[in-house]
């Protein structure tokens, strides 16, 4: 069967993973169109206009998720965040931003900075977050909880950024059956291959991009069934666009942005060894020849449906030495519940690399990913000291009328990927 973009859609009987993991799949099945919250995938959702039977949205192939531990999605609408005390942050004299400096204080707000920082501060209207402070020292966050993206922000731009379609670069680090488990390895168990294959990626630079300017750096990742392309073909505003508008009005810094597709040939497991491709081969393919920062503070990773289990998964609870902001778009596909999250987390040093920020986002009539993104947030800030309402929020209520529709679609992941926008790489006060 072969969806919209020319790739096979694959139906798969789901793996259990371990007790380690808890994390619940359920069987997948292909569906193209029908009503909101008919049994579809994690893939992307085309609107009901552009399906073929004009129905409502829903998701096509993939798998269908359930919670993933415990808690269910709150009725109540709204951005939620997650009770917690924030705790002191403070460092030593490091410069600010190195990721290599000594260990901060417990993840907290906006702390104080070293003899050679700035002093971390927040607060306009945009939800600044200033990346100055000494290393460890994670910057205040303004939570950002829109539930739509301003139409004009769809609008083109006097001078718009760049959108580099299948920059192909070489991969040596791959597996068409890995475990789910490799997910969660910081250290990849997977065989690093003799000869690589070549792989597509889908590069934003901003507007005004200068070699001699270095930029942060985010990582989008697609939905199952689905590749690079697919958030720029569904997304509403395109998703090119409302970047310009966000650099161009100044509500975020200029970023780079890089659209990869997450696993090999279409496999199902290709998607949990992305980790290994991502450190070993992709970043520094994009560290060589764009101009991005290199550290962990200004690196996000982000990802829709089966792209947020792999932000999280991969990301949140493997890889926070090398990454500082996560958000989950309507995670769905097996990510980590709460408890799962946290123990990760405390796993991988959070005093010098203290997570900066995590989002976790759904739409409110999202009925494949409702259970599992309200299964990664429930009860995340009482896990522990490391994650707490400074530097963690997760909203359900995204959509309404027309688009965004709030299902399981990009228009919908697209409001989220917005919110976080605003707080991982807003202007510094």
């Amino acid at each position: 069967m072969i969806n919209g973009q020319g790739h096979k859609k694959i139906s798969f009987e789901p793996s259990t993973l371990t007790a380690v993991l808890v994390a619940v799949f359920l069987s997948a099945a292909c569906s193209d169109g029908g009503n909101p919250g008919a049994t579809g995938g994690v893939g992307g959702g085309a609107a009901g206009t552009n399906s073929a039977t004009g129905g409502a949205p829903s998701a096509s192939g993939g798998t269908a998720s359930s919670a993933a531990g415990t808690g269910s999605p709150t009725s109540s609408g709204g951005m939620v965040a997650m009770a917690g005390s924030a705790g002191s942050s403070s460092a030593g004299s490091n410069s600010a931003g190195s990721s290599s400096a000594g260990a901060a204080g417990t993840t907290g707000g906006s702390g104080s900075g070293g003899s050679s920082g700035m002093a971390g501060s927040g607060g306009s209207q945009a939800g600044a977050s200033a990346q100055g402070g000494a290393a460890g020292t994670p910057p205040h966050v303004t939570p950002q909880n829109a539930t739509s993206v301003p139409t004009m922000y769809g609008n083109t731009v006097a001078n718009p950024g760049k959108f580099a379609l299948k920059v192909m670069y070489p991969v040596y680090w791959y597996s068409q059956n890995a475990p789910s488990s490799e997910a969660f390895q910081s250290t990849p168990t997977i065989q690093k291959q003799s000869s690589p294959i070549m792989k597509p990626a889908n590069i934003y630079t901003p507007p005004g991009y200068d070699k001699q300017t270095q930029y942060p750096l985010i990582i989008i990742m697609h939905g199952i069934t689905d590749n690079e392309n697919t958030w720029n073909e569904r997304s509403n505003p395109n998703v090119a666009k409302l970047f310009d508008n966000l650099i161009t009005s100044k509500l975020t810094k200029p970023f780079i942005a890089v659209f990869a597709y997450g696993t090999v040939n279409d496999s199902t497991n290709g998607y949990y060894a992305f980790g290994a491709e991502l450190m070993n081969d992709l970043l520094p393919f994009i560290e060589a020849n764009y101009s991005v920062k290199k550290d962990r503070g200004s690196r996000a990773m982000a990802g829709f449906s089966f792209g947020g289990m792999q932000t999280i998964n991969i990301g949140l609870c493997a890889h926070l030495k090398e990454f500082a902001w996560f958000a989950g778009l309507d995670p769905a596909g097996g990510n980590a519940n709460a408890d799962d999250i946290a123990k990760y987390v405390a796993k991988q040093n959070p005093q010098m690399y203290p997570l900066y920020y995590f989002y976790d986002s759904v739409g409110k009539s999202d009925s494949t990913a409702g259970s599992s993104a309200a299964a990664s947030a429930n009860g995340l800030t009482t896990k522990g000291p490391y994650i707490t309402s400074a530097n963690f929020s997760f909203q359900n209520n995204i959509g309404g009328q027309g688009i965004p529709s709030g299902y399981h679609d990009y228009p919908t992941a697209e409001v989220g990927l917005y919110n976080f926008l605003r707080m991982a790489f807003a202007p510094s006060n």
